[in-house]
């Protein structure tokens, strides 16, 4: 499996969602994971966790499972960063939940499964808020003999 490619996928996935009603469209979203962010709101695809399943046909099943971490700067106030994140929040599950396809190939699945949110530091920055989308992609592939 191309884990690269998911990435992407997933980084262009949510760069495309539309933002809510009064908020800035996301800037800046990446499966690279940069030094610092300097535009919000960004998304950064943290690298998979990966479980892999052997079958007796040469089929592989597997699991990745991605954090897509939504990242927005506290600099406007607690109060109102945490309406950001709730009202993000929101919306960030509604556009990913029922979209499963990543046109990657071998992907079968992608789900958001998980959801946390809080103050996050990233590249020396500690004043940030984040929303962490536990993101589940599933796929199959075959492989060729091993040898002895």
């Amino acid at each position: 499996m191309d884990t690269y490619a998911v990435g992407t996928a997933l980084a262009a996935r949510f760069s495309a969602i539309t933002p809510p009603t009064g908020y800035d469209a996301i800037k800046q979203s990446t499966v690279f994971m940069p030094d610092s962010i300097s535009t919000f709101p960004a998304v950064v695809v943290m690298p998979p966790d990966s479980t892999l399943s052997y079958m007796m046909n040469k089929q592989i099943d597997e699991l990745y499972t991605f954090t897509v971490r939504f990242i927005i700067p506290r600099s406007a106030g607690l109060d109102r960063g945490m309406k950001a994140l709730y009202t993000w929040r929101d919306h960030l599950v509604k556009a990913a939940v029922g979209n499963q396809n990543l046109d990657v190939s071998g992907v079968y699945s992608c789900m958001v499964v998980g959801v946390t949110m809080g103050d996050v530091a990233y590249g020396g920055e500690e004043d940030l808020l984040a929303v962490d989308l536990r993101t589940e992609v599933r796929a199959r592939s075959v492989v060729s003999d091993i040898a002895p």
